[in-house]
């Protein structure tokens, strides 16, 4: 599958795998070629919550977090506020009984009318489930 269009929404299950061995790292770091990244605010901290839960394993040195942390920082993505999307995000996760801080990335992606990259398939299955959300989210193994 590819994708249309030159902006994306990308979730943070894509873009840890930017700084962390996962299985389609090289789809996930393909898919900034020639695109404009969107996302909210709260990527960072998703990010950051998996690189701490890494270093708590240890399976990742604390020094390696701090350092995937400042990468993330620097990757051309225009940041939204999370404060912009909060409403849409709400009204989204009621309408599909899904955690609201992924309807961040869904509001967002709405607004502009452009495609979720997300590895996660438990988010991506909600536009299967409504016909409001076809086409919204993109499984990123779907771009292998």
């Amino acid at each position: 599958m590819t994708l249309p269009g030159s902006t994306i929404v990308v979730d943070a299950s894509v873009l840890v795998k930017w700084f962390i061995p996962e299985p389609n790292q090289v789809e996930a770091r393909a898919i900034a070629e020639h695109r404009t990244l969107l996302a909210p605010d709260f990527l960072q901290v998703e990010c950051a919550s998996v690189f701490w839960k890494r270093v708590k394993r240890g399976d990742m040195a604390p020094e390696a977090a701090e350092a995937a942390l400042n990468a993330l920082r620097a990757v051309p993505i225009i940041w939204i506020r999370d404060a912009d999307l909060v409403v849409p995000a709400r009204e989204l996760a009621a309408e599909n009984d899904h955690p609201i801080y992924d309807c961040l990335y869904l509001a967002l992606a709405l607004r502009f009318g452009v495609p979720v990259v997300t590895a996660d398939r438990r988010f991506a299955a909600l536009a299967e489930r409504s016909s409001r959300l076809a086409g919204a989210l993109v499984l990123l193994e779907s771009l292998a």
